[in-house]
């Protein structure tokens, strides 16, 4: 008994200590967070006096971040906002839509589009609410298109891909991204409908809706609200889709143009986006 005891006792301590360690971790991530959001602001004022004195989209560095930054920049891309310039016409926006095994799926769609597509991309996808996405600076890893994360009002481009942020639902009103935080619908926000719906208002018969892997039903009536404005609709074949739930739900109520699989749907994105309006 008394082993028994004392063997207790050194679990307990234990795990007192793995506690005292886990509140330590959490403080440091807690001041890195911290750190990284007075960074961000910094550098956002940083921008906002270079566009006062050089003019939007032009910075001039010194010390050995200079080309980093800069070459980032050039790519469209600062601390997660899109650089500054005119907004031309947007002839075509595809909206896609993905959940479980779509990171895969939106890799091999976006990695063939050339840098100067002629449309405009937003992405919605079902995200965890108690942790930041990374989802952008991975695709601005592989993509040749500009990738950045969706923020409110921001204008919408031509060969730029907006990726929604987490907590937020996603729509388009006009030229322009809106971010809500409503309260989730069907547990999810970003929900894909909502991205989908107001894409179809917006730019009827010049939207392109894609659904991609992704479990449940979300993204279906968005895609008949699409095909409902004139726009076209693409599922993932189901067949070689990771979770199929998704696309099966969207070709089910009869509004799907295309069912194509993976490493056919950016050849049809180039095609569509030649056509005119």
């Amino acid at each position: 008994m008394a082993t028994r005891i004392k063997s207790l006792n050194q679990t307990i301590e234990q795990s007192r200590e793995l506690l005292r360690k886990a509140e330590k971790l959490h403080a440091k991530v807690d001041k890195a967070h911290h750190d990284a959001h007075d960074a961000h602001l910094r550098a956002e004022e940083f921008r906002k006096k270079v566009d006062a004195r050089q003019g939007p989209g032009t910075y001039e560095l010194a010390g050995p971040s200079r080309l980093s930054i800069c070459a980032t920049i050039r790519r469209g891309i600062f601390m997660g906002r899109a650089a500054a310039s005119p907004v031309p016409q947007i002839r075509h926006i595809v909206a896609i839509g993905a959940s479980a095994g779509g990171l895969h799926s939106i890799f091999a769609v976006l990695e063939p589009l050339p840098a100067d597509l002629d449309c405009c991309i937003t992405i919605a996808t079902h995200l965890s609410e108690t942790h930041n996405s990374i989802l952008p600076e991975l695709l601005a890893r592989r993509a040749k298109l500009s990738v950045v994360a969706a923020d409110d009002q921001l204008a919408l481009r031509n060969a730029t891909v907006f990726v929604a942020r987490p907590r937020f639902h996603l729509a388009v009103e006009a030229d322009r991204l809106s971010l809500s935080s409503k309260p989730p619908i069907h547990f999810l926000r970003p929900n894909i409908d909502v991205l989908f719906e107001s894409v179809a208002r917006q730019f009827g018969n010049r939207a392109v809706g894609v659904i991609l892997s992704g479990t449940g039903n979300d993204g279906a009536q968005g895609m008949r609200a699409i095909k409902d404005a004139g726009g076209i609709t693409i599922i993932e074949d189901p067949t070689f889709a990771e979770f199929a739930d998704m696309p099966i739900a969207s070709n089910r109520t009869g509004c799907v143009d295309f069912v194509l699989p993976l490493n056919q749907i950016s050849a049809r994105l180039i095609e569509i986006c030649a056509m005119s309006s």
